[in-house]
Protein backbone atom coordinates (compact mmCIF):
# COMPACT_ATOMS: atom_id res chain seq x y z
CA UNK A 1 0.00 0.00 0.00
CA UNK A 2 0.90 3.69 -1.18
CA UNK A 3 1.35 5.92 1.66
CA UNK A 4 1.74 9.92 1.62
CA UNK A 5 5.28 10.61 1.68
CA UNK A 6 6.68 12.33 4.85
CA UNK A 7 7.17 16.22 5.01
CA UNK A 8 10.79 17.31 3.38
CA UNK A 9 13.00 20.07 3.24
CA UNK A 10 11.31 21.54 0.85
CA UNK A 11 8.18 21.57 2.60
CA UNK A 12 9.64 22.93 5.61
CA UNK A 13 11.06 25.69 3.30
CA UNK A 14 7.57 27.04 1.77
CA UNK A 15 6.15 26.71 5.46
CA UNK A 16 8.68 29.29 6.67
CA UNK A 17 8.04 31.25 3.42
CA UNK A 18 4.35 31.25 3.69
CA UNK A 19 4.05 32.28 7.06
CA UNK A 20 5.51 35.37 6.55
CA UNK A 21 2.30 36.30 5.21
CA UNK A 22 -1.10 36.80 7.07
CA UNK A 23 -3.80 34.36 6.22
CA UNK A 24 -6.20 37.35 4.95
CA UNK A 25 -3.93 37.65 1.77
CA UNK A 26 -4.67 34.43 -0.12
CA UNK A 27 -8.42 35.81 -0.27
CA UNK A 28 -9.62 36.14 -3.25
CA UNK A 29 -6.90 34.98 -5.64
CA UNK A 30 -8.12 32.64 -8.26
CA UNK A 31 -6.26 29.42 -9.39
CA UNK A 32 -7.31 27.62 -12.36
CA UNK A 33 -6.13 23.85 -12.93
CA UNK A 34 -5.48 22.68 -16.73
CA UNK A 35 -4.88 19.04 -17.92
CA UNK A 36 -6.10 16.30 -20.87
CA UNK A 37 -8.64 14.04 -19.22
CA UNK A 38 -7.79 11.75 -16.70
CA UNK A 39 -4.38 13.80 -15.63
CA UNK A 40 -5.43 14.08 -12.50
CA UNK A 41 -6.80 17.49 -11.78
CA UNK A 42 -9.63 16.67 -9.56
CA UNK A 43 -7.34 14.28 -7.45
CA UNK A 44 -5.40 17.48 -6.94
CA UNK A 45 -8.07 19.39 -5.51
CA UNK A 46 -9.38 16.81 -3.47
CA UNK A 47 -5.86 16.38 -2.07
CA UNK A 48 -5.54 19.82 -1.33
CA UNK A 49 -8.81 20.28 0.15
CA UNK A 50 -9.06 17.59 2.06
CA UNK A 51 -5.57 15.99 2.26
CA UNK A 52 -7.21 12.54 1.66
CA UNK A 53 -6.07 9.78 -1.69
CA UNK A 54 -8.46 9.63 -4.30
CA UNK A 55 -8.95 7.76 -7.19
CA UNK A 56 -12.01 9.22 -8.99
CA UNK A 57 -12.67 12.21 -11.21
CA UNK A 58 -15.63 14.01 -11.25
CA UNK A 59 -14.92 16.82 -13.42
CA UNK A 60 -16.69 15.37 -16.68
CA UNK A 61 -20.01 14.74 -14.81
CA UNK A 62 -20.99 18.66 -14.20
CA UNK A 63 -23.28 20.39 -16.19
CA UNK A 64 -22.35 22.56 -18.79
CA UNK A 65 -23.50 26.06 -17.61
CA UNK A 66 -21.63 24.95 -13.94
CA UNK A 67 -18.35 24.43 -15.97
CA UNK A 68 -15.85 27.31 -15.14
CA UNK A 69 -17.11 28.64 -11.94
CA UNK A 70 -14.72 29.53 -9.56
CA UNK A 71 -15.77 27.67 -5.99
CA UNK A 72 -14.03 28.89 -2.74
CA UNK A 73 -12.03 26.53 -1.24
CA UNK A 74 -10.37 25.99 1.75
CA UNK A 75 -7.13 24.44 0.75
CA UNK A 76 -4.13 22.79 2.59
CA UNK A 77 -0.93 24.14 1.95
CA UNK A 78 2.66 22.85 2.74
CA UNK A 79 1.31 20.57 4.85
CA UNK A 80 0.07 22.53 7.73
CA UNK A 81 -1.68 26.25 7.01
CA UNK A 82 -5.46 25.90 5.44
CA UNK A 83 -6.01 29.57 2.80
CA UNK A 84 -9.06 30.09 1.75
CA UNK A 85 -8.69 30.71 -2.74
CA UNK A 86 -10.98 30.49 -5.31
CA UNK A 87 -10.39 28.01 -7.39
CA UNK A 88 -11.63 26.17 -10.62
CA UNK A 89 -10.91 22.34 -11.87
CA UNK A 90 -11.48 22.96 -15.38
CA UNK A 91 -12.18 19.72 -17.61
CA UNK A 92 -10.01 18.31 -20.00
CA UNK A 93 -12.48 16.39 -22.61
CA UNK A 94 -11.97 17.23 -26.08
CA UNK A 95 -15.52 17.82 -26.25
CA UNK A 96 -15.21 20.97 -23.61
CA UNK A 97 -12.18 22.41 -24.45
CA UNK A 98 -14.33 25.65 -25.56
CA UNK A 99 -14.29 25.71 -21.57
CA UNK A 100 -10.79 26.96 -21.13
CA UNK A 101 -10.94 30.14 -22.73
CA UNK A 102 -14.57 30.59 -21.07
CA UNK A 103 -12.28 30.00 -17.45
CA UNK A 104 -9.73 32.14 -18.61
CA UNK A 105 -11.37 34.93 -20.27
CA UNK A 106 -14.73 35.18 -19.56
CA UNK A 107 -16.19 33.91 -16.40
CA UNK A 108 -14.87 37.13 -14.49
CA UNK A 109 -11.70 38.47 -13.26
CA UNK A 110 -8.55 36.76 -14.83
CA UNK A 111 -6.78 33.76 -12.69
CA UNK A 112 -3.92 35.17 -10.63
CA UNK A 113 -2.41 31.48 -10.54
CA UNK A 114 -2.37 28.16 -13.18
CA UNK A 115 -1.70 25.12 -12.71
CA UNK A 116 -1.00 22.27 -15.81
CA UNK A 117 -0.56 18.91 -15.70
CA UNK A 118 0.69 16.19 -17.28
CA UNK A 119 1.68 12.71 -16.68
CA UNK A 120 2.71 9.26 -18.37
CA UNK A 121 0.05 6.97 -18.93
CA UNK A 122 -0.01 4.46 -21.00
CA UNK A 123 -4.03 4.52 -21.00
CA UNK A 124 -5.65 6.85 -19.47
CA UNK A 125 -9.21 5.72 -19.94
CA UNK A 126 -8.45 2.80 -17.94
CA UNK A 127 -6.61 4.51 -14.98
CA UNK A 128 -3.73 1.89 -15.75
CA UNK A 129 -0.33 4.03 -15.51
CA UNK A 130 2.98 2.26 -17.02
CA UNK A 131 6.43 3.09 -16.95
CA UNK A 132 7.70 4.50 -20.23
CA UNK A 133 6.17 7.20 -22.81
CA UNK A 134 3.03 6.83 -24.83
CA UNK A 135 3.20 8.55 -28.06
CA UNK A 136 -0.36 9.28 -28.55
CA UNK A 137 -0.93 10.44 -24.63
CA UNK A 138 2.54 12.77 -24.69
CA UNK A 139 0.51 14.28 -28.20
CA UNK A 140 -2.67 15.36 -25.86
CA UNK A 141 -0.33 17.08 -23.74
CA UNK A 142 1.63 18.73 -26.12
CA UNK A 143 -1.76 20.06 -27.87
CA UNK A 144 -3.30 21.04 -24.65
CA UNK A 145 -0.33 23.41 -23.43
CA UNK A 146 -0.23 24.60 -26.75
CA UNK A 147 -4.17 25.55 -26.35
CA UNK A 148 -3.69 26.69 -23.12
CA UNK A 149 -0.74 28.91 -23.62
CA UNK A 150 -2.34 30.55 -26.92
CA UNK A 151 -4.99 31.27 -24.78
CA UNK A 152 -3.25 33.21 -22.17
CA UNK A 153 -0.71 34.93 -24.37
CA UNK A 154 -3.56 36.36 -26.82
CA UNK A 155 -5.42 37.87 -23.86
CA UNK A 156 -3.78 40.97 -22.39
CA UNK A 157 -6.06 40.95 -19.00
CA UNK A 158 -4.88 37.50 -18.97
CA UNK A 159 -0.90 38.42 -18.98
CA UNK A 160 -1.38 41.39 -16.98
CA UNK A 161 -3.16 39.24 -14.17
CA UNK A 162 -1.16 36.39 -14.17
CA UNK A 163 1.69 35.68 -11.69
CA UNK A 164 2.77 32.09 -11.64
CA UNK A 165 2.55 29.00 -13.12
CA UNK A 166 3.23 25.42 -11.88
CA UNK A 167 3.99 22.92 -14.61
CA UNK A 168 3.09 19.44 -12.23
CA UNK A 169 4.16 16.08 -13.95
CA UNK A 170 1.68 13.65 -12.31
CA UNK A 171 2.00 10.23 -11.41
CA UNK A 172 5.45 9.56 -10.51
CA UNK A 173 4.43 6.70 -8.05
CA UNK A 174 4.35 4.53 -11.21
CA UNK A 175 7.62 5.41 -12.93
CA UNK A 176 10.03 2.98 -11.41
CA UNK A 177 13.11 3.39 -9.65
CA UNK A 178 15.03 6.29 -11.35
CA UNK A 179 13.86 4.88 -14.77
CA UNK A 180 11.94 7.95 -15.71
CA UNK A 181 12.65 11.98 -14.59
CA UNK A 182 9.52 14.44 -14.90
CA UNK A 183 12.16 16.67 -17.25
CA UNK A 184 11.96 13.51 -19.54
CA UNK A 185 8.09 13.54 -19.98
CA UNK A 186 8.63 17.60 -21.02
CA UNK A 187 11.20 17.20 -23.05
CA UNK A 188 9.28 14.36 -25.04
CA UNK A 189 5.99 16.40 -25.06
CA UNK A 190 7.86 19.13 -26.52
CA UNK A 191 6.54 21.70 -24.01
CA UNK A 192 9.85 23.45 -23.75
CA UNK A 193 9.22 26.01 -26.66
CA UNK A 194 5.65 27.15 -25.03
CA UNK A 195 7.54 27.39 -21.39
CA UNK A 196 9.91 29.49 -22.82
CA UNK A 197 7.32 31.83 -24.43
CA UNK A 198 6.14 32.51 -21.05
CA UNK A 199 9.48 33.41 -19.65
CA UNK A 200 10.14 35.74 -22.44
CA UNK A 201 6.61 37.51 -22.82
CA UNK A 202 5.17 37.78 -19.47
CA UNK A 203 6.83 40.59 -16.80
CA UNK A 204 9.07 40.35 -14.60
CA UNK A 205 6.85 39.22 -11.71
CA UNK A 206 5.80 36.25 -13.42
CA UNK A 207 7.12 32.99 -12.01
CA UNK A 208 6.62 29.65 -12.78
CA UNK A 209 8.09 26.06 -11.60
CA UNK A 210 7.80 22.78 -12.91
CA UNK A 211 7.87 19.41 -10.20
CA UNK A 212 6.94 16.31 -10.67
CA UNK A 213 4.37 14.47 -8.35
CA UNK A 214 1.90 12.26 -7.35
CA UNK A 215 -1.91 13.59 -6.87
CA UNK A 216 -3.38 10.20 -5.52
CA UNK A 217 -0.81 9.99 -2.84
CA UNK A 218 0.43 13.58 -2.29
CA UNK A 219 3.91 13.49 -2.44
CA UNK A 220 4.80 17.10 -3.46
CA UNK A 221 1.95 18.33 -3.73
CA UNK A 222 1.03 21.10 -1.03
CA UNK A 223 4.98 21.95 -1.30
CA UNK A 224 4.53 22.80 -5.02
CA UNK A 225 1.18 24.85 -3.83
CA UNK A 226 2.65 26.24 -1.69
CA UNK A 227 5.61 27.63 -3.56
CA UNK A 228 2.48 29.12 -6.14
CA UNK A 229 0.86 30.83 -2.70
CA UNK A 230 4.06 32.71 -1.88
CA UNK A 231 4.29 33.94 -5.65
CA UNK A 232 0.94 35.68 -4.87
CA UNK A 233 1.02 39.54 -4.42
Amino acid sequence: MHMPIPIGISEVREIINLLSKPWHAFQGYRLLVFGSKGVGKTTLWRHLQDGDSVNASISTTLAPEEIGRFKLRDIKVAGLLRVRILGVDVPGDLSLRATWEDALCKMGPPPHGIIFMLDNVEDAEQGLPKTGYDPKRLEEHHEAFKHLSNLVLSNSNVMDTLQAMLILVNKSDSWGSGSLQYGDIIDAAGLEPFVTRFDKELDARFRRRIQPCSALYGSNVQASVAWMAKNFQ
